[in-house]
């Protein structure tokens, strides 16, 4: 199989296996079932990029300082937001007081937490913003390859069906892919995303 199939599959199973995730958390334990689908996502993945996987987790001290910084300001946007929306759309809180249920039930331990969130924090940023965007690259411009690198972000969440998970994926989506598109890692992307 070329890499290039690989690379579609990666994609495919990522997007049907993190949705199925999403769209089953109320039955199925969230963390398994996301962490099963990130460790498929990542050797999918690796085998798809093969030798370029290195060259995409490059450190540059400076742009990681930068990276961590926008972690720490989307937090921070986030909570404020939050507080904004929840006054314009009454049932939001409500909503995301869900969601919260929908994971801290049974919780895995702050040590596991912090381990799974890495893997699959990890997995999605190779996945949609390493092989998708390398994929898209080969075939369109940079701002149809950003468009098509978010909705592919966002397709999990629409087959979860949660209106509030597929705005703050479009949007914190655009914030990683950009990071990607102007540095060409996966380095800045994932901190900032690991922080947010």
């Amino acid at each position: 199989m070329t890499r290039r199939w690989l690379a579609v599959l990666a994609l495919a199973a990522g997007t049907a296996l993190f949705g199925a995730a999403m769209a089953g958390r109320q039955a199925v334990n969230p963390w398994h079932a996301n962490a099963a689908a990130a460790l498929v996502v990542i050797a999918l993945s690796a085998a798809a990029m093969g030798s370029r996987m290195r060259a995409l987790f490059a450190f540059r001290l400076r742009s990681a300082i930068v990276a961590a910084g926008l972690g720490v300001a989307m937090v921070a946007a986030t909570h404020v937001g939050f507080l904004l929306a929840s006054d314009l759309f009454p049932g939001l809180h409500g909503t995301v007081a869900g969601l919260y249920r929908d994971i801290d039930d049974p919780t895995p331990g702050a040590a596991w937490t912090l381990i799974l969130v890495g893997l699959i924090v990890g997995a999605e940023e190779v996945l949609w913003r390493g092989v998708a965007v390398e994929i898209c690259r080969e075939q369109l411009s940079r701002t149809w390859v950003a468009v098509v690198a978010v909705a592919l972000y966002a397709l999990p969440q629409v087959i979860g069906g949660s209106f509030v998970l597929i705005a703050a994926a479009v949007v914190v989506g655009t914030v990683f892919t950009v990071q990607r598109l102007a540095h060409g890692r996966l380095t800045e992307p994932l901190i900032t995303h690991l922080i947010w």
